[in-house]
């Protein structure tokens, strides 16, 4: 996509141990890093695909492992603090 805000698939599929390939935009930037996943300039996104394929099966194990401890941070009491604390802020 050209354009993504917070990818609950990504949060998914992070957390189900899935090695992550995905658009160079912002919202999978902030998600996916060079250990969870490969991120690709759109136009590019089946070159980057063949990377990952490429990559192996270890790799692309190492790289999902990554993701699921990755995302384990992303808990709905984090987010929820985070935000009042924007609130507050603005407030």
């Amino acid at each position: 996509s050209g354009y993504e805000g917070l990818s609950h698939v990504l949060l998914e599929a992070m957390a189900a141990g899935v090695p992550i390939v995905a658009t160079r935009v912002r919202g999978h930037t902030d998600l996916v890093s060079p250990g969870s996943g490969w991120l690709a300039p759109p136009d590019y996104f089946g070159d980057v695909m063949r990377q990952a394929q490429l990559a192996g099966p270890e790799e692309r194990a190492r790289r999902g492992a990554y993701g699921r401890l990755r995302v384990a941070s992303f808990t709905a009491e984090r987010t929820a603090t985070m935000i009042a604390e924007v609130y507050r802020d603005v407030a």
